[in-house]
């Protein structure tokens, strides 16, 4: 009986030991294979942005000066660097932390953002996670910003007040229209021959 209780007492508390997750051997396998499924389309994702991808990744300390500063802007040498590094990390956290640093790098906005994301998604799967990329670092939309923007000269059909103000200033421009092909010449009050006939007439 003693043993019995102590058997699953040992199985409840060696949970982590049970299922210790990959080795970092197993976890880099894992993560070259993802990667080299999203190659094409991170390759095509990061075409307009390599430069700045480059830029970050040195920053971070994933390439070196020689992969950024290739006059060729390779995106080869770019994962290249990045698979040989992870080869020589000992701890799988080292390997997560690897890869969040490249997943937030790539992650530039539009057709990168998507890519990096896609990515991430799957590595994180690998680490039993369901994002490496913080909370903080997720993409603005600016949907709600264009959406607040109306195009030069429309008017919402609901925006009463630039409504009267159109229509009062079309007004004003009529008056003054038609002020202007009306007026009266006072220097000249008989421009027109058949009217000074007509205002002496009814004089005699």
């Amino acid at each position: 009986m003693f043993s019995l209780i102590s058997h699953l007492l040992l199985l409840l508390s060696g949970d982590v030991e049970l299922n210790p997750g990959p080795t970092v051997e197993e976890a880099c396998k894992k993560v070259k294979e993802i990667l080299r499924s999203h190659y094409a389309v991170l390759e095509e994702a990061t075409k307009g942005s390599l430069s700045s991808i480059l830029s970050h990744l040195y920053a971070k300390g994933i390439i070196t000066k020689t992969v950024r500063d290739s006059q060729s802007l390779n995106y080869n040498k770019m994962i290249d660097e990045f698979e040989a590094k992870l080869s020589l990390l000992k701890d799988v956290s080292e390997l997560k932390a690897h890869c969040q640093v490249f997943v937030e790098c790539i992650s530039q906005g539009g057709p990168t953002d998507a890519a990096a994301r896609s990515l991430d998604s799957e590595w994180g799967k690998v680490f039993d996670m369901e994002s490496l990329l913080p909370a903080a670092s997720s993409m603005i939309s600016s949907t709600s910003l264009v959406s607040t923007i109306a195009p030069t000269g429309f008017i919402h059909s609901n925006d009463t007040s630039s409504t009267n103000d159109l229509t009062m200033t079309l007004s004003s421009q009529s008056v003054n229209a038609g002020a202007t092909s009306h007026d009266i010449n006072l220097t000249d009050p008989f421009i027109c021959e058949e009217s000074e006939k007509e205002v002496y007439k009814s004089l005699e």
